[in-house]
């Protein structure tokens, strides 16, 4: 599945609760970062097959979220 192609979804669905996730975060360089990277799991001893990594000014700070 491509970013653009349409799922099947049922139409009326709604949540009770919000999804929660446990995610870490990792930056290239702690002084300068460049890039953060978002994994799930809670500690770097997790095997981690599945990250996204951004450009850190593309970022977004977790309290400007809505």
């Amino acid at each position: 599945m491509s970013a653009i192609e349409r799922t099947n979804s049922t139409d009326g669905v709604v949540l009770d609760e919000l999804p929660e996730f446990e995610l870490t975060y990792l930056y290239d360089d702690e002084e300068e970062p460049t890039e953060v990277t978002i994994f799930e799991g809670t500690s770097e001893e997790d095997l981690t097959v599945r990250w996204i990594t951004m450009d850190y000014p593309h970022t977004v700070a977790l309290d400007s979220v809505q």
